[in-house]
């Protein structure tokens, strides 16, 4: 089992403090909302990337990493949440870890010499904070 180290442990603790029944449905619901709206600010960027090119592109691949025809986040989140309604909690950890593979691809792997000034960074963050969430909570129910 991977090891990771959670970017924002207080927001993790805060949130995995939050109502403990259905605690990992409702981070999956969160999760959903999350990448729904990253997936229109990264729609909105392509629209007014214009002449550049170079933006263009970096935001085309951020969108085939979270909206690839049916194999980008959200069915990743289908996915989970699936693994999640037989207690298979070991697959939920291992698709939440590919899932943070795709967002961190999107925004580092991609082209990284791009610096991007959009709000897309933050958005993939504050995600995958919840993906953290996500995963803590599978490790969690693991070792029970």
């Amino acid at each position: 089992m991977a090891a990771f180290k959670l970017k924002v442990p207080g927001f993790t603790y805060h949130m995995l403090s939050m109502k403990r029944r259905g605690s990992m449905k409702n981070k999956c619901f969160l999760a959903r909302v999350k990448a729904t709206n990253t997936i229109k600010l990264i729609n909105t960027l392509i629209a007014n990337s214009g002449s550049d090119p170079r933006a263009k592109s970096h935001y085309s691949a951020c969108l085939t990493h979270f909206n690839n025809n049916n194999k980008g986040v959200l069915k990743h989140l289908d996915n989970i949440q699936h693994t999640l309604k037989m207690r298979d909690y070991y697959g939920v950890f291992q698709a939440t870890t590919v899932f943070i593979v795709d967002v961190e691809d999107c925004i580092i792997k991609d082209d990284p010499t791009y610096f991007d000034k959009s709000n897309l960074p933050q958005s993939a963050d504050i995600f995958e904070r919840v993906l953290d969430i996500i995963l803590t909570i599978s490790k969690y129910l693991i070792r029970k």
